[in-house]
């Protein structure tokens, strides 16, 4: 049967409709910006290899997107996966008190925000990969990080296993170090 036969265009596009139904949840901002970091043949083979290699070895227990995204940045820009590791429990932080607006000592947190401002931008400015796609994806890991990479593209399905969440260190860990025992 020829692929161009109407029979299995119809097929596909039903299959097409199916996982739109499905996966449409799933699909964010990230996924452009990503294509946007990974701009080479060769950084995208890298990338997906070592994502492979890793989930294998986590067993799957991270979030799937977070692994590809960390390792994507871990690989093409090197000194924001630093920041991020550095700086994942005030990413949190800052996370939750932009739901719960956090009043209490006021200077204290404005001073801690500037400094990690501060941070970010010096860490930015010495990558040389795709400035807007790199703040979409922090800002996708970290939904709080839009006050230091100034977007507010997140669009962010019900990570269970995220590093954004309560347990983050774990699942941060976990990706970090890349292995998991199997039990």
């Amino acid at each position: 049967m020829s692929r161009n036969r109407p029979e299995r265009l119809v097929a596909e596009l039903d299959t097409l409709e199916l996982a739109d139904d499905l996966f449409a949840h799933r699909v964010g901002a990230w996924i452009g910006s990503l294509g946007d970091l990974l701009d080479t043949p060769r950084g995208l083979k890298f990338t997906l290899s070592a994502v492979v290699r890793a989930w294998q070895r986590i067993h799957g227990e991270v979030d799937l997107d977070e692994l590809i995204i960390l390792t994507a940045l871990r690989y093409r820009a090197g000194p924001i996966y630093s920041f991020l590791i550095r700086r994942s429990l005030d990413l949190r932080l800052l996370t939750r008190e932009s739901r719960m607006d956090m009043a209490s000592d006021k200077e204290e947190r404005e001073r801690q925000l500037a400094d990690l401002r501060s941070e970010w931008k010096t860490v930015l400015s010495g990558v040389d990969a795709n400035h807007l796609a790199i703040g979409v994806l922090v800002s996708d890991l970290f939904p709080g990080a839009e006050v230091i990479t100034g977007r507010k593209l997140w669009v962010h399905s019900n990570r269970l296993q995220s590093v954004a969440s309560r347990r983050g260190d774990v699942y941060m860990d976990r990706i970090v170090s890349g292995n998991l025992l199997p039990n």
